[in-house]
């Protein structure tokens, strides 16, 4: 996509859809949080009810339509997750219950995402050409094939000090590395889909690279409050792998080197979070 052209417009209250987006992002659940100590029931409603308002504002339309129908279809997989693991099910046996509704939330959404932006191609749907250009001043002459590789060694690394300062170690069986990098593989090809996807190519058309990178990393990086990494760390980091992986998928065009950089520091959070090894606070 070429970069779009200044998009400001006279009508006042142009702020108006992108104040609905903002509510409509995981930021209505930390605020409700902090106001009322919980997430009601009914915000989901009040997220949809606000992408369904942001959905007037024709340029911002299909990235409502899609965002929406993550919100639904998300909610409703959760819970027939929750579901499907009742009875005290094993760490390896959830998760795998757990990926397999995922994958078939991503088939879903990808599928809407490609009718609406112009079919796989367009949403990145491709392993991307691996040698294209870091498209940042002062960087042109790397290519991502190194690039990706080292950012996501880095992000590794600075995952595992996270485990480390927020977790205490316990026993744990090296035998199940092997799953770590299973789930680790999984889960980075299931949010690189949903955050990058099917969001980026949403918004490139009508507000540039900047933005659609920016609020694909904000919706990343606030989910994880309540995930992991967690808290405001937690934010700040997933706000910055998600930019890096955004920024890779726009360069290269595809998923691979996006995936990677992600998949990498997935390794270490599913090995020393989900197998037990380091028990969070």
């Amino acid at each position: 996509y070429p970069l779009a052209e200044d998009t400001r417009m006279s009508d006042p209250l142009r702020p108006i859809p992108w104040i609905l987006i903002a509510t409509a992002t995981p930021f209505s659940e930390i605020a409700a949080q902090f106001l009322l100590g919980e997430q009601p029931a009914y915000l989901l409603a009040i997220r949809v009810t606000a992408l369904a308002g942001a959905a007037i504002s024709a340029p911002l339309r299909t990235f409502s339509i899609i965002y929406a129908v993550e919100l639904v279809l998300g909610r409703l997989l959760i819970g027939g997750m929750a579901t499907s693991i009742q009875g005290g099910a094993s760490f390896v046996t959830s998760e795998l219950r757990a990926f397999e509704l995922g994958f078939i939330f991503v088939a879903l959404v990808l599928a809407l995402a490609a009718r609406l932006c112009g079919g796989r191609r367009a949403i990145f749907l491709q392993v991307g050409d691996l040698k294209a250009a870091v498209d940042v001043p002062g960087l042109r002459n790397i290519s991502w094939r190194f690039a990706a590789p080292v950012l996501g060694v880095g992000s590794a690394a600075i995952g595992f000090l996270y485990v480390v300062v927020e977790g205490s170690r316990v026993a744990h069986s090296s035998s199940m590395a092997l799953w770590a990098v299973l789930f680790a593989c999984a889960n980075a090809l299931i949010e690189e889909s949903i955050y990058r996807s099917a969001l980026i190519p949403a918004l490139l058309p009508n507000f540039g690279t900047r933005t659609a990178i920016f609020v694909s990393a904000a919706i990343f990086g606030l989910g994880h409050w309540n995930g992991l990494p967690y808290g405001l760390p937690g934010v700040l980091l997933t706000f910055l792998l998600g930019a890096i992986t955004a920024k890779a998928m726009v360069d290269t065009r595809g998923i691979f080197w996006p995936w990677l950089i992600h998949m990498l520091p997935d390794c270490v959070m599913f090995y020393y979070w989900g197998l037990g090894s380091v028990a969070h606070h």
